[in-house]
């Protein structure tokens, strides 16, 4: 029994442990860290001083500035702000206020205003002039929607932000939207898909050298280990958090990640490590007078005590918690404090004690449909009444947790389908390339110059020619549009024996390249151009190919698949398609000096074996397969825009004749960290 406890109070901790993800990836986009309030002072003082936009923008530092420490006093300075930017037709002023308004609402779990602020500063961002401003209203209800468990939409205007970011060059935006992608694929339990969000960010993050992102990602990165069971390097990371938040002092944060290593020293029975982080989170709360923070550091000391076997000091700490969420009133704080200090009471023998604290946890959890809440008193509940003997209540609490636990359980199975199915539908694209033959129209000119030689035999002979003739041209059609379709030397197997085999081929080296914002910016495009301009790049890639013995595979929409080393052998196969690849870049810098719509593309290469062959037996495709093609395709989605990124394998092949620059190692879903380099071109 005492095991079964132990289980559920642990478990109970890493959803504590996980809340702060979504803290500290929100904070980041809208100020950087907690502003002194001797500073906010300084600020305050040159109001007086100041008209016009000069006191907008004054006014709109302050209301950012009181954003981590006062959210009402963030209300009060944007409202000023918005007022004065209304007298001077301002339009930046406006959109700046609504989305700081926005923000505060949300700080304040006032879901429904902040989305209401953030909708606003869209309206007023009248042909998404301003595209920063844009990113962060559709950042912010990005978050608020997540904060109300729409993971689908919140996953949709993330996304959306992301977009604009990039559209703008804005790379702390687009970190930070990486940043939050990945705290909904952390939700979803894709821990591969959510690392991958995280480093991308991570990496950004350095290159411009925004602290507190980074300390925000690394404890993001901590998290998700953390969730795998690697505690190792959820420590590393937790640690590496701390120590940027240290140095920019963000105390506010610090204390919030001592508490989180904390956890996790919990979880290994380490207690004696875990309580130094916690007191340490004390003292740290203590001076920034966060009683929220204070209140959590006491209860996860109680949990940390109880667990040891010092029980009395457990329930000293678990009152100290209980009694500060009681004057914030912090509702599900005193739950959960009530179900820790009647398991404290439980440990120690005083059932009659322990069944007071249940049942008020219980009745205060009914009364706010905190389920999580009613179902762990439902479980203390039946230990209580199974050790004073009262078997039969025992049953009827440990049924009704049960069927409660099944209850939770599927509802947040089905939520998350529900989530993934609607991001899948937001993100799928429905564009296929239709591949023709002309049998039919063979076949139907046959028949008319038959039909022709029956109504005029007198003109058989001409007829004949003429027949012969358009036999021919139609031939010359046909095998040049099987030629477009499939490699030559396959086409001539196909039509001399009716069938290819598939073949392995051990040394090929695989070009793959995707459009950046292919589908933001498509979306504005009309279907007529948007396939004038695909049609103009791939033929360009084409013909670029063809010139250095490389085989155009595939393009998926605007994705652009390429092989060398097969169907025919080609020792140079790595080389050729490195000449391709600079080729091609070369092409799409200088067409985007004068084309109407600048397309960047990023380009991934990798060597090995693959295996190609013809699939389906109406409409052929000549197709490739294996780990070669997944993998060029990880190394193009890693690399950047109008970047080559190569494989190590690719990168030993040629080292000797390119000049690289080595990337620090990504992580790979099935792969691992892995080592990329780009082509120095």
């Amino acid at each position: 029994m005492k095991t079964n406890n132990k289980h559920h109070i642990i478990l109970c901790l890493s959803i504590l442990c996980t809340s702060f993800v979504l803290l500290i990836s929100f904070a980041t986009n809208f100020f950087t860290y907690a502003t002194p309030q001797i500073e906010i002072d300084q600020l305050k003082s040159q109001l007086d001083d100041l008209t016009g936009v000069e006191k907008v923008d004054l006014l709109t530092n302050i209301a950012n500035a009181y954003l981590d420490i006062s959210p009402k006093e963030s209300i009060l300075y944007s409202n000023q702000a918005l007022t004065l930017s209304h007298s001077l037709q301002l339009t930046r002023g406006i959109i700046d206020s609504f989305n700081t308004l926005g923000m505060a609402h949300y700080l304040l779990l006032d879901h429904n205003m902040a989305i209401s602020y953030f909708e606003k500063a869209m309206a007023f961002n009248v042909n998404e002039e301003y595209e920063i401003k844009m990113g962060y209203s559709l950042n912010g209800l990005g978050l608020t929607y997540q904060a109300k468990d729409e993971i689908g939409k919140a996953m949709t205007y993330y996304k959306r932000a992301n977009s604009f970011f990039i559209q703008s060059n804005y790379k702390k935006g687009v970190a930070n939207s990486l940043n939050n992608i990945g705290t909904v694929y952390s939700h979803l339990l894709q821990f591969d898909t959510a690392l991958e969000k995280y480093y991308e960010a991570l990496s950004i993050h350095k290159s411009i050298g925004y602290q507190n992102g980074i300390g925000a990602t690394y404890n993001n990165i901590a998290v998700v280990y953390e969730k795998l069971g690697n505690n190792k390097v959820s420590i590393d990371n937790y640690l590496k958090a701390i120590t940027i938040f240290a140095e920019i002092d963000n105390q506010k944060r610090v204390a919030i990640l001592f508490n989180n290593i904390g956890l996790v020293f919990v979880s290994q029975e380490l207690y004696n490590e875990a309580l130094d982080f916690f007191y340490q989170s004390i003292l740290l709360s203590t001076e920034l007078g966060n009683k929220s923070e204070i209140a959590t550091s006491y209860n996860n000391i109680g949990i940390a005590l109880n667990l040891s076997g010092s029980y009395q000091d457990s329930l000293v700490n678990h009152l100290k918690a209980l009694e500060i969420r009681e004057n914030i009133n912090d509702k599900h704080g005193v739950i959960n404090s009530s179900n820790n200090i009647g398991t404290v009471y439980f440990n120690m023998g005083k059932l009659d004690n322990a069944l007071e604290f249940f049942n008020n946890a219980l009745t205060s959890a009914q009364n706010i449909t905190y389920k999580e809440g009613i179902n762990s008193a439902l479980f203390n509940l039946s230990k209580v009444h199974y050790r004073l003997g009262n078997y039969r209540e025992a049953y009827r609490f440990k049924s009704l947790y049960s069927t409660l636990s099944n209850v939770i359980a599927d509802e947040i199975n089905y939520k998350n389908i529900a989530d993934m199915q609607e991001i899948y539908e937001t993100e799928k694209k429905t564009q296929e390339i239709l591949l023709l033959t002309k049998d039919n129209e063979i076949s139907l000119v046959l028949l008319n110059q038959q039909k022709i030689i029956i109504l005029s035999l007198v003109l058989i002979v001409l007829l004949v020619l003429i027949l012969g003739i358009v036999i021919s041209k139609e031939k010359k059609k046909s095998d040049k549009l099987l030629h477009n379709i499939l490699p030559k030397k396959v086409a001539m197997e196909l039509k001399k024996k009716g069938k290819s085999k598939p073949v392995c081929f051990n040394n090929v080296t695989v070009f793959f390249s995707d459009i950046v914002g292919f589908t933001n910016i498509s979306s504005t495009l009309s279907p007529e151009y948007l396939i004038n301009e695909l049609n103009d790049m791939f033929t360009a890639f084409d013909n670029i190919m063809a010139k250095y013995d490389c085989e155009r595979i595939k393009t998926i929409g605007d994705a652009y698949l390429a092989v060398c080393g097969l169907p025919n052998s080609n020792e140079f196969h790595a080389e050729n398609i490195t000449k391709a690849s600079i080729e091609i870049m070369n092409y799409m810098r200088n067409r985007n000096l004068t084309a109407k719509t600048k397309w960047e593309i990023r380009v991934g290469i990798h060597s090995g074996e693959a295996v190609a062959g013809i699939v389906g037996t109406k409409k052929y495709i000549y197709d490739v397969f294996g780990d070669t093609i997944n993998m060029s395709q990880r190394m193009e989605s890693n690399s950047e825009p109008m970047r080559i990124n190569l494989s190590e394998i690719s990168y030993t092949i040629l080292k000797d004749k390119y000049s690289f620059i080595k990337r620090e190692p990504r992580y790979i879903k099935g792969k691992g960290l892995v080592n990329m380099y780009f082509l120095d071109c």
